[in-house]
Formats: structure tokens, C-alpha cells, sequence
């Protein structure tokens, strides 16, 4: 983590050559396991702003992944001191629910890759589409907490379900890849009641 916070500038700098953005600032937020890097940027032409997959490309053409923020933000304008100099400070937490997610959402086919999909978004708690290609961590900003919560999730569903693993959404990741796990461990496995879920969990 130390390493992550004297790294916050060389990440603005990249993140400020990035084709379409005027300035940037990062922050960690979060606590201990659940912290992630979140940017906020500036863009050059507010009506016509970089996407996410602009901005990340970018971003591992000279940093290696663990620099590359998980969550993005436009904002008008960085805060600033009183003598000029960036405010981290004060830039505000970003939810995932106001994180810019522009990328193309590929829907969950067929009944593994759904319950999958709805184990995810039930620990995130979200009710927003999400992509079976989305990132657990770096696309929809999961944490050590919402990792439990996937896992719980696809437990209740009992039979082959029961064997994942915390270590299994933090190896496979996305959607489709622990949907193939499961079909590879278990072709035949069926499914029992699907898991409600919503924005208030």
C-alpha cells in the first residue's frame, strides 16, 4: 500500500497524457483489504469525454496493473489549497454507482453465467446490468468484503456451488470465467432457486 500511495503522482501524470483529459488526481479510498485506486479526471471536451477502455489502455501502455485505478470520475475542476496545489483531500469518495462505466455490457447466457451474474451483483449491491467480462475488482470496484458475499451467495444454491471459494472470484474474476469454472468442475450441476437481488441488497 505504501508503495501505492508514492505512486499517486506518476499515475496523474500518465492519466494527464491521456488523449482527452486536461488534469487528473488520484486517490486511495477505502480501508485496509477493501482499498482500491480511484481517478478523477478532467477532460478536455466535456461533450466529448475518453471512455474507461480509452483511459485504461492508456494507462498499461506504461504502468503495471496494479496502478491502473479501478473506478474513473469526471469532474470540472481539481480542488485546490489556498497556495495552488492540489487538494487530494478533498476529492470525495467514488461510488460505484457514479463510477463511469461505458464499456460495452455483454449479457450472462445461459443459467450458470446468470446465477453468476446475480451472486455478483447482489454482494455489489447493485441493480444496474454488469458485463460477464467486467472485472470483479478493477471494473466494478469489489472489495475483500463483496468477495464473502459472492461466495455466500452461490453457496446458498448448495450442490456443486457449495465448493467456491473466496480464492475462486479472486483467480477467475469475472462472470463468464467462474461460470466456466463451475461447468468444468461440473457439467451436469443444476441450479436451485435463483438469488434475489437489488440496491438494497
Amino acid at each position: 500500500r505504501r508503495v501505492l500511495f508514492r505512486s499517486l503522482g506518476a499515475i496523474e501524470a500518465a492519466l494527464a497524457g491521456c488523449p482527452g483529459l486536461r488534469a487528473a488526481a488520484c486517490r486511495v479510498q477505502g480501508s485496509a483489504a477493501s482499498q482500491i485506486l480511484a481517478a478523477h479526471v478532467v477532460s478536455s471536451d466535456a461533450d466529448a469525454p475518453p471512455t474507461t477502455d480509452v483511459m485504461k489502455t492508456h494507462l498499461r501502455r506504461t504502468l503495471p496493473e496494479y496502478m491502473v485505478p479501478a473506478v474513473f470520475a469526471f469532474i470540472d475542476r481539481l480542488p485546490t489549497t489556498v497556495s495552488g496545489k492540489l487538494d487530494r483531500k478533498s476529492l470525495p469518495e467514488i461510488s460505484v454507482s457514479v463510477a463511469v462505466h461505458d464499456h460495452a455490457i455483454i449479457s450472462p447466457e445461459g443459467e450458470v453465467e446468470k446465477a453468476v451474474a446475480r451472486a455478483f451483483k447482489r454482494a455489489l449491491k447493485r441493480a444496474d446490468d454488469i458485463s460477464v467480462t467486467d472485472d470483479f475488482f478493477l471494473d466494478l470496484g469489489g472489495d475483500s468484503l463483496a468477495v464473502v458475499g459472492v461466495v455466500l451467495a452461490l453457496r446458498e444454491m448448495g450442490g456443486q456451488w457449495a465448493r467456491f471459494s473466496p480464492r475462486d472470484v479472486y483467480e477467475f474474476r469475472t462472470v463468464r470465467n467462474l461460470a466456466n469454472k463451475c461447468a468444468i468442475a461440473s457439467p451436469s450441476a443444476r441450479l436451485k432457486a435463483p438469488i434475489a437481488y437489488g440496491a438494497a441488497g
